[in-house]
């Protein structure tokens, strides 16, 4: 199993899904903000957006994943 971890904002609050058999997943997008700067010197901006699923039991924390939450 690989970990990562991305810091970010919520794009919309967490759509949850349930199976047969008890399982259920929460979606949700993360928009990463990344500064820096280009090769001449200017500072640049580049947001990236992440799909993010969350499997079994842990859909009772969906309530807390909410649009513009970190």
């Amino acid at each position: 199993m690989k970990k990562i971890s991305i810091i970010g904002n919520v794009t919309k609050d967490a759509e949850v899904r349930a199976f047969e058999g008890g399982r259920s997943v929460i979606n949700f997008d993360v928009a990463v903000n990344e500064r820096f700067k280009d090769k001449n010197g200017q500072k640049q901006e580049r947001t990236s957006y992440v799909r993010c699923a969350m499997w079994r039991e842990v859909t009772t924390i969906a309530q807390y994943i909410t649009k513009g939450t970190k």
